[in-house]
């Protein structure tokens, strides 16, 4: 009964997770999220790394998997640093005007 109980959350949580992923997509454009970040509290930056690190790893349940791949999520962690930094150096630009970072620029 319990390990029900268990299993259930866990998917649950899961699914949660995954809407106010698909929220953020439809809201932001894209997945580009530090591991840091946070939505109303939430973690959703760490979830996603732990949906990529559990796929790279294969110990991503494959409906899991498929359901994040029909949203179009980024598997490769390098290529989503990548996309993260380039829109980070995107938004320094609207707000600067130039591209020139400071080495150890960080936002806000």
């Amino acid at each position: 009964m319990n390990r029900v109980i268990v299993e259930y959350k866990t998917q649950n949580t899961w699914n949660d997770m995954f809407q106010m992923l698909r929220r953020h997509k439809e809201s932001k454009g894209d997945f580009f999220v530090s591991k840091k970040y946070e939505e109303n509290g939430i973690a959703l930056g760490e979830w996603l790394y732990r949906q990529q690190l559990n796929k790279k790893r294969g110990n991503l349940n494959s409906i899991y998997a498929r359901r994040l791949e029909d949203i179009d999520v980024v598997w490769k962690l390098d290529s989503a640093r990548w996309g993260e930094n380039f829109r980070m150096l995107q938004r320094y630009k609207e707000h600067k005007g130039d591209c020139n970072l400071p080495f150890n620029y960080k936002e806000n």
